[in-house]
Parts: C-alpha cells; structure tokens; sequence
C-alpha cells in the first residue's frame, strides 16, 4: 500500500473519531423520568434539606412538573433543549402560576445517575455555571430507576 493510501485512510480514520467526539458531546441528555431533588442552591446560598426533601422534578416529553414531597406542584412548565451549548442548555417556560409564558433560562447535565439543572428567575441573569447568583436556583437529582 502507497504512502499516500495509508495517509489518507488514517485522516479518514481521524475525520470519523473527531465527528463522533463532536456528536457524543452535543447529545441531549436522558431526562424522561422522575427524579428526588437530593440537594439545592437559591441566590448562592445552601437550601436546608428540609426544604427540598421528598420533592421531585418528572420530565416528560417536553413537559417539566416540579413537585413538593406532598404532591403540590410547584414548577409546571415546558421546556426546550440546545445541545449545541455545553453545558446544555435549557429554557423553561411556565404554563402556570405567576411566571406563565414567562422564559426562565438555564443549564442542565446529566452525569451518571446524577442531573443538575439551574435556572433563572424572570429577568434574571442567565447562568452560566452550576453556582447560583441573586434569582437564580439550582437542583441536583438522583435518577429514578
């Protein structure tokens, strides 16, 4: 085989695992479910366990519902994915209560069975990092099986 040959089979070679690196990275990640909010964060700050325990997020589709461990929804709203940001990012709309039809912008990963999400409140500055800022809140999951 000629030297040009095996030159070009390996910059094929490498084309491949380049675009492959750049697909596996810009995958949406598995959300369907619902998951236990196991820690949280609001405007920098730790929130208490016993504000969150019990409490869960279901994705479903296009649709987030986030609820209190007594079944009271406190989030219900629909969300888009854009893959093409990384971390990827997030932007959830309400469809009710006092924020609906309003764009609350945010980040969300998924590692494992772990998912963090953060987000903003109406007018706040979008996230840029998992730590929050003043009108922002943050929830680390654990999956459901």
């Amino acid at each position: 085989m000629s030297m040009f040959v095996r030159a070009a089979l390996v910059a094929v070679l490498c084309l491949n695992v380049h675009a492959m690196a750049i697909s596996a990275d810009n995958e949406k990640p598995k959300l369907e479910g619902q998951h236990q909010i196991v820690g949280g964060e609001r405007n920098g700050q730790p929130v208490a366990e016993a504000d969150f325990k019990g409490a869960t997020f279901r994705f479903a589709g296009n649709k987030l519902t986030g609820a209190n461990k007594d079944g009271t929804e406190f989030l219900v709203a629909e969300f888009t994915l854009d893959s093409t940001k990384s971390p990827c990012a997030i932007v959830i709309k309400p469809t009710a209560g006092s924020d609906k039809d309003k764009e609350l912008f945010g980040l969300i990963e998924r590692k494992d069975n772990t998912i963090r999400i953060i987000y903003t409140g109406p007018g706040g500055e979008k996230p840029t990092e998992f730590k929050t800022k003043t009108n922002q809140a943050m929830y680390t999951l654990r999956c459901e099986k």
